[in-house]
């Protein structure tokens, strides 16, 4: 480990050789933070001896470059540098980088080889690749925090002391901290971005689109500029009615709205809204979903996918839309914070077609909860935070509050939030199936006893295999193998193998079109995969003695799509879901070049061979052509799939019952014997035959007549 240690320190010192910062003399002291001079602000602005120009802003954008400054006590400002005794380096880079860890991606500010490093609550300089302690930071209320690994850690300053800059936990504490950019993306202001209230229909004579942006409420707004496609629209309010989209062609637009401004804090703002999406549909793709998991925060790509299956279905759109987790990126989201910043940008990516939500190991469950119960379409309005039913296609509330996923009628969405499978023991957190199973066995029980061929999609953010055994889990590109067991407990669940049991039963046993679609795993740069009916699955079945066992599978295993592409094997991917006569069709689709992995999926479920009513009648002829025997049968259909007949007499004493198979009308009476009720009687080919012959003769008598009532009227 101690070389491995090594090699990577000399690596990381080889590539700091290669980056555009000053680099350390051999005979420097140790790096240490102290202060620079600051030149005096100018509303909102400082400008260096180059030249240069930096703004006052408030937010932390990736790849800009900052000036940190502190405030004295006095009300003059210190710049935050870095220095190793012979020159200090004072401009600070806010990077991302991505690792395959669930912490992933990780952010930070450095400058030049130097991270600006929490090491276990003290403040600390570390130029190595991957720097030990927490590197990740925010600009909040004028302070600079560190939120990880417990409290908040807040940078201090006290310019009387010999090491100016510490940590502190007491936010009464923090040092007054400003930050100016000289990059083009400044502090947005924008608190609610412009969002279409629905999609439209083509040629349905719709009225001309509004969109609308909120401010900040101490933001002067400088210039307003509204965008649509691209091309700049001649409106400078804060309401912009978009007249060319009307009598438009089947498509996709995207508008938007740049602000620059300032407040009485001299703070600056210039940055674009998320992309509102305007679509114009041809109608929707009956009983389909497009779903999609880890998006973390790239919400354009939602209206990318939209726009793909336009294209692929010549201007039809899905009757429904499932955000399966990692919505949001970085630590947990807040629940107030999913709600007020993220939830408004995914609606406005929507373009006003139904979604439901699922948590990720990034989002809160409670939020993702609050917005699938919100959206009134078949969820219970206290869906807990573990998840449950969000979507029923059949239900009242989708009849009330659908648009397009009225034409769902025949999917039924169970939401797995990836915190239902945290079970925490004091400081101990183990990730089980445990506690899920109950509750999904519950519903699967409950769906049984009236199901009539519904595609029932369990959308849950973590899988059933285990990853690096399961065949297929290999490395992007490469195509070779991940090691024999991926140990992180995070992504194989405990007893995901009594899950995979659970699933095949009711598949089995009551003919049930189940999919299971999942996410997560792109931060192991694992590709997405697909298992159907007959295919092999390697399941967690005891995690604490790394158990596995392989099953047969019953029913379908997908992937969601990575629709991201910031971390591992995420290339902005998702899945289109639909029916197709007896199959489903799952296509999981590239945003960027429209790759297409088309998979057709027989159907389990087959309808009834007849009524209750036409089970009762058929078996009547049957045993009255056996026995010579009046009799008056009674039929009930049982949750597994099978009719029970009980052939009574007059008297209403049983003579005989039949077992028969719901969808063949086959079975046994109650000595073993072999009942055909299809060769009774008439089939459903000759029921049809018979009736369009009847149809036929109708349509020739009345012909009939009507030709000789025009006959008469001429000869009279």
């Amino acid at each position: 480990m101690k070389k491995l240690t090594r090699s990577m320190a000399a690596f990381a010192a080889a590539i700091q050789i290669l980056l555009p910062f000053p680099v350390m003399a051999e005979e420097a002291e140790e790096p240490y933070y102290t202060v620079t001079a600051a030149p005096d602000e100018q509303n909102g602005v400082l400008t260096l001896d180059d030249g240069t120009e930096w703004v006052k802003v408030l937010d932390l954008e990736f790849g800009q470059d900052y000036l940190i400054t502190v405030t004295d006590q006095d009300g003059t400002q210190e710049l935050l540098t870095v220095s190793d005794g012979e020159q200090g380096q004072y401009i600070w880079q806010y990077f991302t980088t991505s690792l395959a860890t669930t912490a992933a991606p990780y952010w930070g500010l450095r400058t030049g080889e130097y991270h600006l490093v929490n090491d276990s609550g003290q403040l600390a300089t570390d130029c190595s690749l991957f720097p030990a302690g927490a590197i990740i930071w925010q600009h909040d209320d004028f302070r600079l925090v560190n939120k990880i690994n417990g409290a908040p850690s807040y940078l201090k300053y006290d310019a009387e002391s010999e090491t100016p800059f510490s940590l502190t936990e007491d936010p009464q504490e923090a040092a007054e901290v400003n930050i100016y950019t000289n990059g083009e993306t400044l502090a947005s202001s924008v608190t609610v971005p412009p969002c279409a209230d629905s999609y439209v229909l083509e040629n349905s004579g719709y009225a001309a689109p509004t969109f609308t942006v909120e401010l900040k409420e101490n933001v002067i707004a400088d210039t307003i500029r509204w965008y649509t496609d691209g091309v700049e629209q001649p409106c400078q309010e804060m309401t912009y009615t978009a007249d060319s989209l009307t009598d438009q062609p089947a498509g996709m637009h995207r508008i938007c709205c740049v602000v620059e401004g300032h407040d009485e804090n001299g703070v600056h703002y210039r940055s674009a809204s998320v992309n509102a999406s305007f679509i114009i549909a041809k109608g929707v793709l009956p009983d389909s979903i497009m779903t999609f998991s880890d998006i973390h925060e790239e919400y354009d790509r939602i209206g990318d996918a939209i726009e793909q299956i336009m294209l692929k279905t010549d201007g039809y759109i899905p009757s429904l839309v499932i955000c399966s987790g990692d919505l949001c990126n970085g630590q947990q989201s807040t629940y107030d914070t999913m709600l007020t910043v993220n939830a408004p940008q995914i609606k406005a990516a929507l373009g006003g077609l139904d979604a439901v939500y699922v948590a990720g190991n990034h989002d809160s469950p409670k939020a993702a909860s609050y917005l699938s119960a919100t959206a009134g379409l078949g969820a219970a309005a206290d869906l807990p935070e573990e998840g449950g039913v969000i979507f029923d296609g059949s239900s009242e509330a989708v009849a009330q509050n659908g648009t397009n996923s009225r034409d769902a009628e025949h999917l039924i969405v169970y939401g797995l939030n990836y915190d239902a499978a945290i079970i925490r023991d004091g400081d101990t957190i183990t990730y089980s199936y445990e506690n899920v199973l109950p509750d999904l066995e519950a519903f699967l029980q409950k769906t049984a006893e009236q199901y009539q061929g519904e595609t029932i999609i369990i959308s849950a953010h973590s899988g059933l295999h285990v990853l690096g055994k399961q065949e297929g889990s290999v490395t992007p590109g490469s195509g070779q193998q991940l090691s024999s067991w991926i140990g992180y407990n995070p992504y194989n669940l405990d007893r995901s193998y009594d899950m995979v049991q659970l699933l095949n039963r009711y598949a089995e046993d009551y003919d049930m079109d189940i999919v299971y679609l999942f996410g997560h795993d792109h931060s192991r740069n694992e590709n997405e995969m697909l298992l159907q009916d007959g295919d092999t699955i390697v399941s967690t079945q005891y995690y604490k003695d790394w158990n596995c066992g392989k099953q047969t599978i019953h029913f379908t295993y997908a992937n969601a799509g990575y629709l991201s592409t910031r971390i591992g094997s995420a290339d902005s991917k998702f899945c289109l879901l639909y029916r197709d006569g007896d199959k489903l069709v799952y296509d999981l689709i590239r945003t960027t070049d429209s790759e297409d992995l088309h998979t057709e999926i027989t159907t389990k479920y087959r309808q009834d061979y007849a009524s209750v009513e036409g089970f009762v009648h058929m078996a009547m002829v049957d045993y009255e052509q056996k026995t010579g025997i009046a009799v008056y049968p009674e039929a009930e259909r049982q949750a597994d799939g099978t009719v029970i007949v009980t052939i009574k007499d007059a008297a209403g004493s049983t003579l005989d019952t039949y077992t028969l198979d719901a969808k063949t009308g086959i079975g046994t009476d109650e000595h073993g014997r072999e009942v055909n009720l299809p060769q009774t009687g008439m089939d459903l080919w000759e029921m049809v035959m018979l009736l369009g012959s009847s149809f036929t003769l109708l349509i020739a008598g009345s012909w009939l007549l009507y030709r000789g009532s025009r006959r008469k009227d001429r000869d009279r």
